[in-house]
């Protein structure tokens, strides 16, 4: 069974969703979450930006804002310094799996974030990506290794793919290191 799973959908389709069930699953059964989500920043319900949260610390940062210099993805402009120096934070060696949500446009600008991904999937430990449903050449590669699961998601399903996730990363865990 591969121990890293990509959980692939449109905008809305309920990607972070299941990822924040399953992590809240596991966290219920004693498992050590490390990684990072990026949640949205929103103002008066408009979307403003995006956060970069550590999952182990807690610790935030603005990855992305409307009005913030930088290169940009529509009208976000991507903080790549500050969120650099975020991704050293991470320490993905002091849990028991990995979540990072997203795989994306922003985050795959850092040469750094690139690297945490591919050290992330290359480790003995289940890790679990969200990326979006188009293609783009570091995801294509991601996903076609022999040691990923993929998971399309579509609106709906949240509850349903955070089970699946749960129930994978418990199985590894348990076979993997005696959990």
């Amino acid at each position: 069974m591969p121990r890293n799973i990509v959980v692939r959908g449109r905008p809305g389709s309920g990607k972070s969703t299941a990822i924040s069930l399953a992590i809240d699953y596991l966290r219920k059964n004693g498992v050590k979450i490390t990684g990072m989500v990026t949640p949205e920043v929103r103002k008066g319900g408009i979307r403003m930006g995006f956060e970069a949260l550590n999952l182990l610390t807690g610790e935030k940062v603005v990855l992305a804002s409307v009005g913030q210099r930088g290169p940009s993805v529509g009208k976000y402009g991507v903080n790549l310094t500050l969120f650099n120096e975020f991704l050293l934070g991470l320490r993905l060696d002091e849990g028991d799996a990995i979540f990072i949500d997203e795989v994306g446009k922003m985050e795959l600008m850092s040469d750094l974030f690139q690297s945490i991904v591919e050290k992330a999937l290359d480790m003995e430990k289940p890790a679990v990506f969200t990326a979006p449903f188009y293609d783009l050449p570091f995801i294509k590669r991601m996903i076609a290794r022999r040691d990923v699961e993929l998971i399309w998601i579509n609106r709906g399903e949240s509850e349903l793919v955070a089970k699946r996730i749960t129930d994978r990363v418990l199985s590894w865990l348990k076979e993997g290191k005696g959990f």
